[in-house]
């Protein structure tokens, strides 16, 4: 639940897990699996996020982490 919750115009993003990607507003092309993953980056782009809050706080683009707390 909640997933992508504030996306507004973002688009081809992939989010699968509770709260993942949950603040993106914009981000686009971006991918996230497991819980609050990539949940507090507003804008990314070109990133994937696989593992519990894995890029969390993402401010950069074109990242890749995997595993619990990753990036």
């Amino acid at each position: 639940t909640g997933a992508l919750m504030a996306n507004t115009s973002g688009g081809a993003n992939v989010a699968v897990g509770a709260d993942a990607m949950l603040q993106n507003v914009d981000g686009s092309s971006n991918v996230a699996v497991g819980r609050w993953a990539l949940a507090v980056s507003l804008s990314p782009q070109q990133n994937v996020a696989v593992g519990h809050t894995a890029l969390f706080r993402a401010a950069a683009s074109r990242n890749v982490a995997i595993g619990h707390e990753a990036g």
